[in-house]
């Protein structure tokens, strides 16, 4: 099976050079995402963006309870996030 370090070598080797999207590159845009979140009027439904810095949704996430009295922002923010 070949590594990453193995694939980089091939590309490299193979004269690749055009620009590529790293593992570091990632991370830094990953690193400026912003979230926001919405809770659905009169529901328990909450909804989250994962939102890059120039404006692109990159993921949503929901999180909801069946009984409005279970209904925790906080609990819920943690859930959607992670979706």
């Amino acid at each position: 099976m070949l590594t990453d370090t193995d694939i980089e070598k091939e590309i490299v080797n193979a004269g690749l050079t055009a620009p590529r999207v790293t593992l570091d590159s990632v991370n830094v845009i990953l690193e400026q995402m912003r979230y926001e979140h919405w809770v659905v009027p009169n529901t328990t439904n909450i909804v989250v963006a994962g939102i890059l810095p120039n404006d692109f949704v990159v993921a949503l996430g929901t999180a909801s309870t069946v009984s409005k009295e279970n209904f925790d922002l906080s609990i819920g923010l943690k859930i959607a996030t992670d979706d």
